[in-house]
């Protein structure tokens, strides 16, 4: 934005020495202007210095070097210099200012705002001294802080309110979460203790919480399906929802639920408010699934779920005591599996296995495969305990029955008749132990994404 000139002051010859950036009649005036000063000689007494120059209506800074009778001329746009830098300022109550060495005003980015103090309440002032900076002028800045920090105070107003709301809303929660659910839970612990003895399951239907009353439900749904499929077209059928009655008993046992909901109580005595709410969350998410599962098969998404579900319930009561790492492939979580069959792994390990490592190991794998050119779903159980018996691999190798007084056998034995009733010859389980110790269960079944195909 700069322009250059030499003027030769003994043949009075003006010379242009850059693009012209001004119309013609501008740069006349700013040549005559100049002319003036170099030959009333005041262009040596400002000699390498920054001068005021008023061309009509604008304000421009000349720089003169002379040099005997040769004096070379640099000059410049006011507004050209201060423009960027005001544009910087946002805000159209906000001002930039710049004076001379002796006070002039030169540019102000606000025609109509008066150049004085107006630091306080409204505005600050902030003034830059030329010399200090090697300028020819002074800048002087003002903000107005109601318009630029007006919106931030009514955020900081909103962000207060929305906080003692969040904090009135909580309280309501805890102290409904006490009364709904605490205290409820409480009274049905009695009732739950009483299935055990043989009493009535309607017992369950007097409970307030939709959860529990959802369990009464389908219990009584599953005992009256199968009292209407007593028939012989459909005992293989019958003998699949009897495998499903066993599961939903093993899983939903008495003793596992009444242990949480002890739990629970005592964090309401210590007052831990946040792990109860997050108590309740979990075994709220693991019930739910045990109480919608009624197809012979879901994704493995959902199984992985609810057994994350049901891992978090058993750190949350015996804390750090295992690790779980499950690697499962994109395709393999879309597959079909039967519901509840990986968790009574699991929870076998974390019932029966012991590590000779302190903390005992868990990780979970799944991935689909080509198998006799077949699409399969290969899923491998691992943990790094003390492994399976000789005695139960020589069984389970050969194919004969196991004991069923322990839940470590009824789990093994009815996991492999529902693969038998659901896929006939088309699946493969393997038992054995690693090298290193800890036990490994492979199960293959066909790789199924189609729900209502087996």
């Amino acid at each position: 934005k700069y322009s250059y000139s030499l003027y030769l002051k003994d043949q009075e010859k003006y010379y242009n020495a850059s693009e012209i950036k001004v119309d013609w009649h501008e740069y006349l005036l700013i040549r005559d202007y100049l002319i003036e000063v170099i030959e009333s000689g005041q262009g040596t007494k400002d000699n390498f210095s920054w001068q005021v120059m008023h061309i009509e209506e604008k304000t421009y800074l000349y720089f003169l070097i002379v040099f005997y009778n040769r004096c070379f001329a640099a000059y410049i746009d006011m507004s050209e210099l201060a423009t960027p830098l005001a544009e910087t300022v946002s805000g159209d109550k906000n001002a930039l200012t710049v004076y001379s060495q002796s006070g002039e005003l030169l540019y102000s980015s606000r025609p109509d705002f008066e150049a004085r103090d107006h630091s306080g309440l409204v505005y600050n002032s902030y003034f830059f001294s030329g010399a200090k900076y090697h300028l020819p002028y002074d800048i002087r800045l003002y903000t107005n802080n109601f318009s630029n920090f007006g919106w931030f105070f009514l955020a900081q107003l909103f962000i207060a309110l929305s906080s003692l709301g969040a904090s009135l809303i909580l309280l309501y929660l805890i102290l409904r979460m006490y009364s709904k659910v605490i205290l409820p839970i409480r009274r049905f612990t009695n009732a739950l203790s009483k299935i055990d003895s043989g009493e009535s399951l309607a017992l369950l239907d007097s409970s307030n919480i939709k959860e529990l009353e959802e369990t009464s439900l389908q219990f009584h749904n599953l005992i009256q399906e199968i009292d209407r499929l007593k028939i012989d077209i459909y005992e293989k059928e019958l003998e699949g929802k009897r495998l499903q009655i066993i599961i939903l008993q093993n899983q939903i046992r008495p003793h596992f639920y009444l242990n949480c909901l002890t739990t629970i109580d005592s964090m309401a005595k210590l007052g831990n408010t946040e792990d109860i709410c997050q108590m309740v969350s979990i075994m709220s998410r693991y019930l739910r699934y045990l109480f919608q599962v009624d197809k012979d098969q879901v994704r493995l998404k959902y199984e992985l779920a609810h057994i994350q579900s049901f891992l978090d319930i058993q750190a949350m009561r015996y804390g750090d005591t295992f690790s779980y790492n499950c690697s499962v492939t994109p395709e393999a979580e879309s597959a079909l599996i039967p519901p509840l069959l990986l968790i009574t792994f699991v929870g076998n390990i974390l019932k029966h296995a012991v590590s000779s490592h302190g903390k005992l190991q868990i990780w979970l794998t799944a991935k689909s495969k080509i198998a006799n050119n077949e699409n399969t779903l290969c899923i491998d159980i691992i943990d790094s305990g003390q492994g399976f018996s000789q005695d139960v691999l020589d069984k389970l190798a050969h194919g004969e029955p196991l004991s069923t007084t322990t839940d470590f056998h009824i789990g093994i034995t009815n996991s492999i008749q529902r693969l038998s009733l659901l896929y006939g010859s088309k699946y493969n389980i393997d038992f054995f132990n690693e090298a290193h110790g800890g036990a490994h269960v492979s199960i293959t079944i066909p790789y199924n994404r189609q729900e209502g195909s087996k």
